[in-house]
């Protein structure tokens, strides 16, 4: 019953009951056992957290989604394409990491550039006031692009 769950760490398993719930680490614990009886949400729940628990299994003792460090959470969750820490936590740390807003759209459309931003701020090159109003002006710009109405406000 539990032979997929002791192929995990236990801690892992424990750190995502804490964010997904009991009902979601159970189903996913009991979900070989009773196959004939799962639900298509139940086997949706059981590859969700199998894909979290084998993602954290890379990091092996490194068990950064744990940290307090935003810096550390920021730039290990944004190189991570499965996210193990709650969105609210991670849009902070990566905002902190970066020295600026970032604005959900830009995790979509400057993925890149906001992994090749937070390199450097991780690696301890803090992008300069100007190279980071930049990339402000970008993100608002590619609003823009995409049709959606930007209105700019300047406060003095």
């Amino acid at each position: 019953m539990r032979n997929t769950a002791h192929a995990f760490n236990e801690e892992n398993i424990e750190y995502l009951r804490g964010i997904l719930g009991d009902y979601k680490v159970e189903t996913f614990l009991c979900f070989e056992a009773t196959t004939e009886n799962a639900t298509s949400e139940d086997e949706k729940t059981y590859k969700m957290v199998k894909k979290c628990l084998e993602q954290m299994e890379k990091f092996g003792d490194n068990r950064w989604w744990t940290s307090e460090d935003k810096k550390v959470l920021g730039y290990y969750q944004l190189m991570n394409p499965i996210l193990l820490v709650p969105f609210d936590k991670f849009h902070e740390a990566l905002e902190f990491l970066l020295g600026r807003p970032v604005w959900t759209h830009e995790m979509g459309l400057n993925y890149e550039g906001l992994k090749a931003e937070a390199e450097r701020a991780f690696n301890g090159k803090q992008d300069s006031e100007e190279q980071r109003a930049e990339s402000i002006k970008k993100s608002f710009e590619q609003l823009a692009d995409l049709g959606k109405p930007v209105i700019g406000v300047v406060v003095e």
